[in-house]
């Protein structure tokens, strides 16, 4: 019983790495584009932290602003992100 308990732990491990790795490269590829395709201004970026089944993830995203001078996390909003 022991043994299986450990597996799930790297098992669950794994997946908040992969997770993660998939965010960094899907939020890389939004801020290329939202870079090339909008006239908002990049202000830098945070580190979020989400909560998923298989544990809590962090990474970080972009921040942007409009011309109205409106705050845009276009990463947190095209996944409807609850953040914690």
């Amino acid at each position: 019983m022991e043994m299986e308990s450990e597996l799930n732990k790297v098992f669950q491990s794994s997946q908040q790495q992969v997770t993660a790795l998939l965010f960094d490269l899907l939020e890389a590829q939004l801020h290329a584009y939202v870079s090339a395709q909008t006239e908002w201004k990049n202000i830098g970026t945070e580190q979020r932290s989400v909560l998923l089944e298989s544990g809590s993830i962090t990474y970080r995203r972009h921040i942007y602003k409009d011309k109205q001078g409106k705050r845009n996390e276009p990463f947190d909003d095209s996944h409807c992100l609850t953040i914690l």
